[in-house]
């Protein structure tokens, strides 16, 4: 009863804008048209200025913004009115603005999204804090529709206003779970600066270092007009060779200054570089060019994590733009990786992406395992999957029934945890899927695999299903991930003593000597092929 009332009230305060007998004040809204010159042209002829006539009692109850324009040292009088100027917001914006104000309803459903970002700026101008954040509530409802083709037009929008910080970070979280809705826009290379550098501080961003890389420079090249498409040959062989040759040199006690001195005299060698999908001809370069882009990435560069990159990548990548480092940056690099035990200095080291227990290098590893790679072979952007965050301990819960709830269904998986006492990396892949039940899955390419103690690929150890019919157990709600019938099994709270135990049965080998432990972290993350 009280909310039909509530709506009744509501539509006599919104008959109000139809009856202006009462009202007392003036608004020009919109901007004029100045190829008209008269005031004859101006009054009749103009569509872009529309005037309306509301009551202040109500504009500054609803909005701080009119309280304060229509106080007595702000507000302009004609005669019993009191006129004000909004030449910034769209007549037609406004109309449904001010109907809003009056009625505190609005139908945003069959708006196009530029009309709702009209909307949505006209709201933070006029400080309608409610409407602002029924409008981002919204958006976030609706992001299928929008996600993958304005999402950098709203990113635009929220960036320069506080009050749509919300949007601001869901959008900023979308691009870190989904890089390519950023770098793979047909904008991105015309993107500002100041959209870019959010991005590239997150830590969440699941892009491996190397790509962050590559596709900064190319948005680099492109605000300096120094993209070019055509073929070339890439560095040769024996230069990379060469360089993979001081990776084993012991160079404890070497001046770095000498170590540079021997890459810099490789840089005649260097006259093209792959990156990304341009071939950059660097040999047509000129200084003035590789000055304008160092300019242009200024803020950037201290934001990629350089020390998650292999050498290989360094050497590929980043070296023949090495004039564009600051000369700190570039000593910490050469140190860093030719200088084993070598902490940097320079910037953040934090490996980036969704995981806490692992970096790129990791998931790279994991994915040679699932295509059965003798050897490594994926690097950065030759990874053929995604991995995407189905759960967290520290975040979601250790419990079996979260599990459940989070994972059950996904398809391919694989968990990865650390054991509490002795901080080894541990995890399981499931090619199948995790499910409440009584039953063995049969398979050949479940395996498990440890990091060590100390999470470095060096100490990696995999072992794979020896018995497939005892590969994957389904049990009840109360167990976890069970891989073969001892060889890593959860059960109930994860995080409890002895809740965990791992002996070899099924699997080749054993991933860890703890028969009974408890874990302080786990991920599960759902394997999607690209």
């Amino acid at each position: 009863m009280s909310s039909k009332l509530l709506s009744s009230f509501s539509q006599d305060i919104a008959n109000l804008l139809v009856n202006t007998e009462e009202c007392d004040v003036i608004i020009h809204v919109g901007k004029e048209d100045p190829s008209l010159s008269t005031e004859f042209d101006k009054e009749f002829v103009s569509e872009g200025v529309r005037t309306f006539r509301a009551h202040s009692l109500i504009l500054r109850a609803r909005s701080n913004y009119f309280q304060t324009a229509l106080s007595k040292q702000w507000a302009r009088k004609e005669g019993d009115f009191n006129v004000l100027s909004q030449p910034n917001v769209a007549p037609e914006i406004f109309e449904i603005i001010l109907g809003y104000i009056y009625s505190g309803a609005i139908v945003l459903s069959d708006r196009s999204i530029n009309e709702i970002l009209e909307i949505l700026v006209a709201a933070d101008e006029l400080l309608l804090t409610d409407l602002l954040d029924f409008i981002q509530e919204y958006l976030v409802e609706i992001k299928n529709d929008w996600l993958h083709t304005y999402i950098l037009q709203i990113y635009q929008v929220c960036l320069t206003r506080d009050s749509c910080s919300n949007l601001q970070e869901f959008i900023l979280v979308a691009i870190s779970s989904d890089p390519d809705l950023l770098f793979k826009s047909e904008h991105f290379l015309k993107i500002d600066e100041s959209l870019l550098l959010p991005v590239l501080i997150r830590d969440d961003l699941d892009m491996a270092e190397d790509e962050v890389w590559d596709n900064l420079i190319k948005w680099g090249c492109a605000q300096n007009n120094l993209l070019h498409q055509s073929i070339t040959p890439i560095i040769s062989a024996s230069i990379i060779s060469s360089f993979s040759n001081l990776d084993d040199m012991d160079m404890d006690g070497t001046d770095n200054s000498e170590i540079r001195n021997h890459l810099h005299s490789t840089r005649s060698s260097i006259s093209s570089v792959c990156s990304n999908d341009v071939n950059y001809d660097l040999s047509s370069w000129t200084s003035e060019d590789f000055s304008n882009l160092k300019s242009t990435l200024h803020e950037c560069i201290p934001l990629i994590r350089f020390f998650q990159m292999s050498s290989s990548d360094l050497y590929d990548r980043v070296w023949p733009f090495r004039s564009i480092l600051p000369p700190e940056l570039e000593d910490d690099i050469v140190r860093c990786h030719l200088k084993l035990g070598s902490k940097p200095t320079f910037g953040t080291n934090t490996p980036r992406g969704n995981s806490t227990l692992m970096g790129h290098q990791h998931m790279s590893r994991i994915a040679d395992w699932i295509d059965r790679n003798e050897s490594p072979k994926y690097c950065g952007a030759d990874v053929p999957y995604k991995f995407r965050l189905l759960l967290r301990g520290t975040r979601d819960g250790f419990d079996s029934k979260t599990f459940h709830r989070k994972c059950d269904d996904q398809g391919p998986t694989f968990v990865i945890m650390k054991i509490a006492n002795s901080g080894e990396i541990i995890g399981g892949y499931n090619p199948i899927k995790w499910k409440i039940g009584n039953e063995r899955l049969d398979t050949r390419e479940s395996f498990l695999f440890s990091f060590g103690s100390k999470n470095r690929l060096e100490d990696a150890k995999l072992s794979r299903v020896t018995r497939s019919n005892y590969a994957i157990l389904l049990k009840d709600e109360n167990y976890g991930p069970c891989f073969g019938d001892k060889d890593l099994w959860m059960y109930g709270d994860f995080s409890v003593t002895d809740s965990c135990s791992s002996k070899e049965d099924d699997y080749e080998t054993w991933i860890t000597k703890h028969r009974k432990f408890a874990i302080s972290e786990y991920e599960v993350f759902k394997i999607i092929r690209k």
